[in-house]
């Protein structure tokens, strides 16, 4: 199968400024996703699309990764990932001469892959045809739907799910968080649809203990050791 990868990676970041290009263990951010897509043998291209020259500078470095300047008007906080995506796939085809059977998305700020796994992912979305897109997910054990509230504007708590707010933990289904880490899709559904979560979704089933998501400073304080810990 033609596997397209593409790793997002704009400069701009709220929460977290340079976020890509920040440091944990002595390597960026972005080299973490990035070393575990070339380590694959089913990502035919593997794509780093970004705005910034200071990301694109620091990632020439590897050879097996093509980088795109990624137009301004791609590139802003209302920007859609879609439309990044469909110019990348449109442009990739053009210049390699082949059509894709599936887009791949890896985020740099979920970081945590272990080996194998991104093509691990690939072979069972290309396994079960009757689905359309495949999306990491991680199980929810200590956050459940079940003890969140809305607040109204007297500061009365109202239960999300009022037949369960008394339900015992270990009485619950179990329910699953996007962890981000893995966005595959079918080509020609993508082209059509113009988002990744094309139903019928595969859910590709993940430990909790690789939940990483880069989005807040306090996240940093447990990417160090999390990243350790899985990348030698």
């Amino acid at each position: 199968m033609n596997v397209l990868g593409i790793i997002p990676a704009r400069g701009g970041s709220k929460g977290i400024p340079n976020k890509n290009l920040r440091e944990i263990n002595g390597k960026p951010l972005i080299f973490y996703t990035i070393e575990r897509a070339i380590e694959s043998e089913l990502i035919s291209h593997l794509i780093l699309s970004s705005d910034s020259p200071s990301i694109l500078n620091l990632c020439s470095q590897f050879k097996d990764l093509y980088l795109d300047k990624r137009p301004e008007a791609l590139a802003t906080d209302e920007s859609n990932v879609s439309h990044t995506i469909s110019y990348l796939i449109e442009k990739a085809e053009q210049e390699n001469g082949i059509k894709y059977d599936y887009i791949l998305l890896l985020q740099p700020t979920s970081p945590i892959r272990i080996p194998g796994e991104i093509d691990k992912a690939l072979t069972e979305l290309s396994n079960r045809k009757e689905f359309d897109s495949l999306i990491s997910v991680c199980e929810m054990k200590d956050i459940h739907p079940a003890r969140m509230y809305n607040i109204d504007s007297d500061q009365k708590m109202i239960a999300l799910i009022p037949e369960l707010e008394t339900v015992r933990r270990q009485d619950l289904d179990a329910v699953y968080f996007r962890d981000g880490t893995f966005y595959i899709t079918k080509r020609d559904v993508f082209m059509k649809e113009q988002k990744l979560m094309n139903h019928p979704v595969y859910a590709f089933e993940r430990d909790s203990k690789y939940l990483l998501n880069l989005d807040e400073p306090r996240d940093l304080l447990i990417a160090g050791p999390l990243l350790k810990q899985y990348y030698i």
